[in-house]
């Protein structure tokens, strides 16, 4: 929305607004409600104090006084140059002009669209190569072994009894009925392993004698009970190796020594060394389209992984109803002195904004000339080179100022001319009484009769070459 401003006497400004019926019709519908761009105000023979639009605000962009920006829906101006500072955050450096509109009441949904095709399905991407395995560290050395725990204690043997000589075999006898078995006797505890004997030379192996009729076996006989065991004699030496006789039965084992203790861990070895560590980065970020999936892609290997990501956009919401149109006037227009900042307020509210403009004049130029400002005020910014009328006397500003009694500050103002004193009886103007026309060489009187100052001409002839032509003196 446009605003129009209108120049006329120095230090004031007017301006008018449209409706928003007229913003309507000149612009789009849903197009964004047109922002305050650029309002100029010239300062008088000074340089522009114009504010500039600078577009979005950005992070990245130095700013300086005058600039407007728009940011979040709204629009604001620099009153102090910057740089990475928020508008909305930082109140000494910006002000707002034109907060952003309420959000208008959601819209009735339209229409669902027709389904699109469904896309081609995208190739695969390359499958990344394997990277290489670490190297491995060096095995630390065995610890040494512990000590063996000590052996139990071995039972003492019993005695063996002698051999006896084999006989010939019988005959083979009927099988008899099978006796009872006889209670096992109690195991004897195992004697002491003794020294082995020196083997004997063996013997000559005998002639095989005939061999006998089997005779009948007759029953078995009852097992008689085991006879205490004897202490273990001598070993004797060892005989010629007789005939085996028949294996005899099992004896029951002996008991199992306690373990022993457990040896001293060995000493761990050094750790091998670190492998590379690996590095991941994300080298790109592409949006894809609507209802696409999403994919990543790695490249690299595999100690320096690069991953490319593809991100699909968000399906569009629906329009809401647009909102109504705000309307922008100007308030108040204030011209201050020159080189302060110029500060736009909004007196008004987000919907129908009030602009009050307080803008700097322009610093006087390098010309040399005086302006005659006329009589001095309170209420007028002056600057150099100014000149005013103050109680009969002349004086012009030697520095940028406003409010200040030129009587009062010679750093601010100089004397141009000093009012004269004030002469004899004559109070004002009124007290005189002065022809339209006045003759060359008059002179001013008092007439006590007429109790006024009065021209009189007592001299004739010119300025240059006057003549007394009578009178009394």
């Amino acid at each position: 929305m446009a605003v129009n401003a209108t120049l006329s006497t120095p230090g004031s400004i007017s301006g008018t607004t449209t409706t928003a019926s007229e913003v309507a019709a000149s612009t789009q519908v849903g197009a964004p409600v047109p922002q305050v761009t650029r309002m100029a105000v010239e300062g008088i023979k000074g340089a522009d104090g114009d504010m500039s639009f600078a577009g979005t605000w950005s992070s990245a962009t130095t700013y300086v006084v005058n600039q407007v920006v728009y940011y979040d829906g709204s629009s604001y101006i620099c009153i102090q140059g910057n740089s990475n500072l928020r508008p909305d955050q930082n109140a000494s450096q910006w002000s707002v002009i034109v907060s952003k509109g309420d959000v208008g009441s959601t819209g009735a949904t339209g229409t669902t669209g027709a389904t699109g095709e469904t896309g081609a399905v995208g190739p695969a991407g390359p499958r990344g190569e394997k990277g290489d395995s670490g190297s491995t560290g060096a095995q630390g050395s065995q610890g040494p072994t512990g000590p063996q725990g000590d052996s139990g204690a071995q039972g003492i043997k019993g005695d063996t009894g002698p051999t006896g000589a084999q006989g010939p075999q019988g005959p083979a006898g009927a099988d008899g009925s099978t006796g009872p078995q006889g209670p096992a006797g109690p195991t004897g505890a195992a004697g002491a392993d003794g020294n082995d004997g020196t083997d004997g030379a063996p013997g000559p192996q005998g002639p095989q004698g005939e061999r006998g009729l089997t005779g009948a076996q007759g029953p078995q006989g009852l097992q008689g009970a085991t006879g205490a065991t004897g202490s273990q004699g001598d070993t004797g030496a060892t005989g010629p190796q007789g005939p085996t006789g028949p294996a005899g039965a099992d004896g029951a084992d002996g008991q199992s020594g306690a373990t022993g203790a457990q040896g001293p861990q060995g000493a761990t070895g050094p750790a091998g060394a670190d492998g590379t560590a690996a590095t991941i980065q994300v080298s790109s970020t592409t949006t894809g389209g609507e209802g696409t999936n999403a994919s990543v892609t790695q490249t690299g290997t595999a100690n320096q992984v690069s991953l490319q990501f593809t991100i699909p956009r968000g399906n569009r919401g629906l329009d809401g109803a647009t909102g109504s149109a705000a309307t922008v006037s100007v308030g108040s227009v204030t011209t201050s002195l020159p080189g302060t900042n110029a500060v736009v307020t909004n007196s008004g509210n987000s919907a129908a904004a009030t602009l009050d403009f307080t803008i700097p004049r322009g610093a006087t130029g390098a010309t040399g000339e005086i302006t005659w400002r006329g009589d001095w005020s309170s209420a007028t910014a002056y600057g150099t080179n100014e000149a005013v009328y103050y109680n009969g006397s002349s004086y012009i500003a030697v520095a940028n100022n406003q409010n200040v009694v030129p009587t009062s500050d010679s750093t601010k103002w100089n004397i141009m001319a000093a009012a004269g004193a004030e002469g004899g009886a004559i109070s004002s103007m009124a007290d005189t009484q002065i022809s339209s026309s006045i003759a060359d060489m008059a002179i001013l009187a008092y007439d006590s009769n007429g109790t006024k100052w009065k021209d009189n001409n007592t001299f004739s002839g010119t300025f240059a070459s006057p003549i007394l032509t009578g009178g009394t003196f």
